[in-house]
């Protein structure tokens, strides 16, 4: 498997023979019911991964055999940039990995979509800063951002057909568990309303902390509606949103050129209604509604889990898509009111769904000439060529004539990958093919190799590498402590705070005063870490602060 995003869905797959590749190996989980087994051998060896980690592997023993001469000290700096590079790319690895499988879950609802079916995607915009059209400079500071939440409903009837929800919070809210279970309950709703026969309703979104919480779990299984929730991996999958997010604020910047001010939930409504064009959104002013009770029944271990299914007496829940049996998690239907929004402006008018359909002039990507002979894979790239229009994702080859049916392409984000990229060793073996096809010598069928082989590889991963682990917090050292409270107390005294990024490095090459390394580097910080230090330790002095004058006060008027 190439680290590349480009290569990812060519070489990995649930029928591959390297571990590397193998999505079954990869994900199942030591407990049976996350865990399935391959029915297949992985005796294979990917010469390209193998390659990446005999590169780490040399380059660990490069650092630790060679002599640095005058640069001895900074032996234990190189070996730890080597294990975190190495710990990056494992982790980019397995990312890579998971988010080709559960990016499954979503492609087989859109495929075996039937007419009542419903998939809704969902996600959090980020907050609109209001704006005027003409705005001085104290305008401009100490702004209040507008939460608003996007969702985007997908149907089949035929075609694909899809239409946009869009939230508008009048005031500022928490966008909590609470405000996201209102927000989708209410979108279920008005489908419901709009169309009684609706049989499932599948959502999918990223494992935001508002999104995968056993009160938004349990209020959606409360109220019945729900089949099933999918959750992405990061930074995938909600391609709907986004886009629908960008047209958006597209229209209230036309909006506002126009001559209007958008400071308000309600002008940002009226913005986006009266500058849509082709397409129109269901667009509310809402509030939370704070008199409902909040409902909650603890989900064990949802953080893991990224798979649930909602049934008659609980939710059953997978660690990644399908693998395994699954775990039912009993949920009891408790008498409660689950949480609701109390809406404030309607939409203007009634907005139904909208097809997405592709002109007969639009072409596919190029699924069979890849596969096909080299003289019909030249053949569709210069047909391929002269659209106007290719898919920006990585290694998708689609190509359209019309801007619509490019964005339509993005929104159901249902590319084809292929791998562009061609070895060396592999322009020679097709050359040395076409050179024998021209032959009359040789009229036996020749077949080209992979960049797999049977080998014995000197690395060798486990079942269930591909899990995602939790980090395991460790307590700072007595001497991480002072160091770091030297570095924030220098930055108080000399008001220029201390950037972590900066301590992170002098932390690897500070000395004692007798010339030895102050740290060892199994004690050495990443940024982060220290972040969060100089977080809790501002905290910690500021509390202590008000308690020093609490004391000082009391005693003064005592």
């Amino acid at each position: 498997m190439s680290l590349d995003r480009l290569d990812k869905s060519v070489h990995i797959s649930e029928l591959a023979t390297v571990p590397d590749h193998c999505r079954i190996f990869a994900l199942s989980d030591k407990e049976e019911a996350f865990s399935c087994l391959c029915g297949h051998n992985h005796d294979m060896v990917c010469s390209n991964c193998e390659q990446i980690s005999e590169l780490l592997s040399s380059l660990n023993s490069l650092i630790a055999n060679s002599d640095l001469k005058e640069k001895e000290d900074c032996r234990d700096d190189y070996q730890y940039k080597l294990s975190q590079a190495q710990t990056n790319i494992f982790s980019w690895k397995t990312h890579i990995l998971r988010t080709c499988h559960q990016e499954k879950a979503k492609t087989e609802i859109m495929n075996t979509m039937g007419p009542n079916d419903i998939l809704i995607v969902l996600d959090w915009a980020m907050k609109f800063l209001p704006r005027r059209y003409r705005e001085d400079q104290s305008n401009w500071f100490a702004k209040r951002g507008l939460s608003w939440h996007i969702s985007v409903a997908f149907r089949r009837r035929n075609v694909i057909e899809s239409l946009a929800f869009n939230h508008i919070f009048n005031g500022q809210i928490p966008q909590d568990s609470y405000a996201t279970s209102a927000v989708i309950l209410d979108i279920v709703n008005d489908l419901k309303e709009q169309d009684n026969n609706i049989d499932k309703i599948h959502l999918w979104s990223d494992n935001a902390g508002c999104y995968k919480s056993s009160d938004t779990i349990y209020a959606l299984y409360c109220s019945k509606f729900v089949t099933s929730y999918d959750f992405c991996e990061a930074q995938s999958g909600k391609g709907a949103c986004d886009r629908t997010a960008a047209t958006l604020k597209s229209s209230i910047r036309r909006y506002i050129n126009q001559g209007n001010d958008v400071l308000t939930a309600t002008q940002m409504k009226e913005a986006i209604e009266k500058t849509s064009k082709k397409v129109h959104y269901v667009v509310k002013v809402v509030e939370t509604d704070t008199s409902a009770t909040q409902p909650h029944q603890k989900v064990p271990s949802i953080s893991a889990m990224n798979n649930f299914e909602f049934v008659e007496n609980g939710v059953k829940v997978w660690r990644h898509y399908k693998l395994g049996a699954g775990k039912l998690v009993p949920l009891n239907q408790e008498d409660v009111t689950v949480p609701k929004l109390r809406i404030i402006e309607n939409p203007s008018e009634i907005v139904d769904f909208h097809p997405l359909i592709q002109s007969s002039s639009s072409v596919a990507s190029s699924t069979t000439a890849a596969a096909s002979s080299p003289s019909s894979s030249s053949s569709s790239s210069t047909h391929q060529s002269e659209d106007i229009f290719t898919c920006t994702n990585d290694g998708c080859t689609a190509s359209f004539n019309s801007h619509q049916d490019f964005n339509n392409h993005l929104i159901l984000d249902n590319c084809e990958i292929h791998s562009e990229r061609v070895s060396k060793a592999d322009v020679l073996k097709t050359k040395y093919v076409d050179k024998l096809a021209e032959s009359q010598v040789n009229s036996k069928e020749i077949t080209l190799t992979g960049n797999c082989g049977e080998m014995e590889g000197e690395h060798h991963l486990s079942r269930g590498w591909a899990i995602k682990t939790d980090r395991k917090n460790k307590r700072f050292s007595d001497n991480q402590k002072n160091f770091l409270i030297e570095r924030f107390n220098k930055g108080l005294q000399t008001g220029h705070k201390e950037d972590p990024e900066n301590v992170a490095v002098v932390m690897r090459s500070v000395k004692n005063a007798d010339g030895t390394r102050r740290f060892s580097i199994e004690e050495f910080l990443i940024p982060q870490q220290i972040t969060s230090f100089f977080s809790r330790h501002c905290r910690k002095n500021g509390a202590l602060r008000e308690q020093a004058i609490s004391d000082i006060e009391s005693s003064l008027l005592n």
